[in-house]
């Protein structure tokens, strides 16, 4: 079974929002005292990784090089912050807030995909 190029970027997408659902969850969870926190924020990390780590990178311009190098440093800010949650550094919250941020940047900054149907 062959999969295509439209449901690899599906499931590239769904494992991407199930990462920070994941991480979301695992910091509501951490801050109720729920011992698998950790485990389960390493997760969300895991598919972010994942999908960093498979997603081909656009090397056309500068500008979108710039912002691939700022989204591979917000993903090991976010390898870092797992390590503090098991560690129970609260160091790992700053580091969480740090990627975010770069994300929501990188999210407005990116330029649009050309949808081809």
């Amino acid at each position: 079974m062959q999969i295509t190029e439209k449901q690899r970027n599906r499931i590239l997408q769904i494992m991407y929002g199930a990462g920070y659902l994941l991480l979301m969850i695992a910091t509501v969870f951490y801050f109720s005292q729920i011992k698998v926190a950790p485990y389960i924020f390493s997760l969300g990390v895991l598919f972010l990784v994942v999908v960093r780590v498979v997603l081909p990178i656009d090397q056309s311009d500068f500008r979108t090089r710039r912002l691939n190098k700022i989204h591979a440093f917000a993903t090991l800010v976010l390898v870092a912050s797992a390590y503090g949650m098991f560690i129970h550094h609260y160091l790992w919250i700053a580091g969480l807030l740090i990627a975010t941020i770069l994300d929501l940047y990188i999210s407005f900054r990116l330029p649009k995909q050309k949808q081809s149907n």
